[in-house]
C-alpha cells in the first residue's frame, strides 16, 4: 500500500477515484468513537457507522464509475476480487478462530445459533429478530453484512444504469427510503407495534440503509465533491443538530415504560452515556423517521468538505488519526471481543478513575491488536490485490480506503 500524499489532489472529474488524506483521519476518528460508544461513554458514537456507509457509497461508486467501460466480466472480476482480498481474510479469519474456540471449549456460546448467518454475511437479518441476544463477539458485525449486501447489488446498478437512469435511481432512493421509514412508523402506531421493534428494523435492515449508500454515491455521480463551499453549511447544520439534541436530552429525558421521568435525570444521563439527544436506533420521539436523513446529510457535507483543504482537513490529516484510520477495519472487527475479556478481567465502574485507566489500556490493546493484524496478516492479501489487480497509484490508494471500519 502506498504511503499517501500530503494534500488532496485537484479533482478533475467526479467519477475518478481519488485519495484524500483526511478520509483516513475521519475513519480513525470514527473508529475511536465506536470504541468509546461501545464502552458506554458516548452513545451517539453509532453515527460513525452511518458515516462509513456514506463514505463507502461515495468511494465505491467513484471506483465503479471509473471502471465501467471495461468488458462486463472484467469489470465484475476486478471489483469483487479486490473487495474479497481486502475484506474476507480478516473477517473469515476471525470467524475461523471463533469456530475452533467453540468446537474446543463451547465458547463463544452465541456461535451455536448464529454461525450460518455469520458465514453468509446475513447477520444483520438475524439481528432483526427480537429474540436474538446481543453479544460482544458478533453483534457489531451486522454492519459488515449490510456493506456486503450493498456490494452484491451496486456494481450491477452502476454498470447497467447509464446517464439519467442512474441519476433517477439515486434520487428515488434518497426520496423513497425516508418515506418508507415514515410508513413503517405510521403502520406500527396504528397496529399497536412497539416502536423499539420498528427502530431496530430500520437500523439493521439493509433496505432502510440504502439511502445512506445512495447519499455517498450521489456525491460521486453529481460531482458534488467539487463544491468548495460545503464546510460552512456542514458546520451550521452540525451546530443546529447538536443544539437540538442537547435541548431535547435535557428537557425531554428518556422515560421509563410506565412513562414517568427517571429520578435524578442528570445522573441517569451520565450513567447511560451521553447520547447528545440521538441514542442508538433513535426510538425516543420516533426520531428514526427523520434522524437518519439528517445524519446522512451531515455525513455527505462532511465528505464534500474534506475534499478541499481547510483547518478541519489539517486536523484530520494528523499522523495519529491517519494511523488509526489505516487500521480501522481491524479495530472494528476486534474491539468488541477484546472488550469482552476486559470486562471479565477488570470488573470496575467505567466512570471511576480506575475505570478510565482500564479504558485507556483497553484502547491501547485494541490498536495494538489491529496493528498486528494489519501488518502481519491483512497486508499480505493487500499486496496480492495490488500486484495481481494493479491500477494507477491514485486508484490503489482510493480502493484501499473503501473498506468499512
Amino acid at each position: 500500500m502506498t504511503a499517501g500524499v500530503d494534500a488532496p489532489p485537484q479533482i478533475a472529474q467526479s467519477s475518478a477515484p481519488r485519495y484524500v488524506p483526511a478520509f483516513d483521519g475521519s475513519r480513525g476518528l470514527g473508529a475511536l468513537f465506536v470504541i468509546i460508544a461501545h464502552y458506554g461513554y458516548f452513545q451517539c458514537g453509532w453515527v460513525s457507522v452511518q458515516y462509513f456507509f456514506i463514505l463507502s457509497g461515495y468511494l465505491i461508486t467513484s471506483i465503479l464509475l471509473s471502471q465501467r467501460e471495461r468488458p462486463f466480466a472484467s469489470y465484475l472480476r476486478n471489483f469483487y476480487w479486490r473487495r474479497s482480498l481486502r475484506i474476507f481474510p480478516l473477517y473469515f479469519g476471525y470467524l475461523a478462530i471463533c469456530t475452533v474456540a467453540y468446537l474446543w471449549i463451547r465458547e463463544p456460546a452465541a456461535f451455536a445459533y448464529s454461525w450460518e448467518w455469520l458465514y453468509t454475511y446475513t447477520y444483520n437479518l438475524y439481528s432483526l429478530f427480537a429474540s436474538a441476544p446481543s453479544n460482544r463477539f458478533f453483534s457489531h458485525l451486522w454492519s459488515l453484512s449490510a456493506e456486503e449486501q450493498f456490494y452484491l447489488i451496486w456494481p450491477f446498478v452502476i454498470f447497467f444504469a447509464r446517464g439519467r437512469k442512474l441519476k433517477w435511481i439515486l434520487i428515488a432512493l434518497l426520496v423513497l427510503i425516508p418515506i418508507s421509514r415514515f410508513a413503517a412508523h405510521f403502520y406500527a402506531v396504528h397496529n399497536d407495534i412497539r416502536t423499539h421493534l420498528v427502530g431496530r428494523a430500520l437500523y439493521l435492515g439493509t433496505m432502510f440503509q440504502f439511502d445512506a449508500f445512495a447519499a455517498g454515491a450521489a456525491i460521486a455521480l453529481f460531482g458534488l465533491d467539487r463544491w468548495k463551499g460545503a464546510l460552512r453549511p456542514f458546520l451550521w447544520l452540525l451546530a443546529a443538530t447538536l443544539v437540538y439534541g442537547v435541548v431535547s436530552m435535557v428537557f425531554f429525558p428518556p422515560r421509563t415504560v410506565s412513562g414517568s421521568v427517571p429520578a435524578g435525570e442528570i445522573n441517569v444521563l451520565l450513567r447511560s452515556g451521553w447520547s447528545l439527544g440521538f441514542p442508538l436506533m433513535m426510538v425516543p420521539r420516533a426520531q428514526y423517521v427523520w434522524g437518519y436523513t439528517l445524519v446522512n446529510a451531515l455525513s455527505a457535507l462532511f465528505i464534500i468538505a474534506m475534499c478541499h483543504p481547510s483547518a478541519m482537513t489539517r486536523f484530520l490529516e494528523n499522523p495519529f488519526l491517519r494511523y488509526v484510520g489505516k487500521m480501522s477495519y481491524g479495530i472494528y472487527v476486534l474491539h468488541s471481543p477484546i472488550q469482552y475479556f476486559f470486562e471479565r478481567w477488570f470488573r470496575v465502574d467505567p466512570r471511576s478513575l480506575e475505570g478510565v485507566g482500564v479504558f485507556c489500556v483497553y484502547c491501547a490493546a485494541v490498536i495494538a491488536a489491529a496493528h498486528v493484524s494489519y501488518y502481519s496478516f491483512e497486508k499480505y492479501f493487500l499486496d496480492i490485490k495490488e500486484t495481481r489487480f494493479a491500477r494507477s497509484p491514485v486508484e490503489r490508494e482510493a480502493a484501499a480506503r473503501t473498506t468499512p471500519p
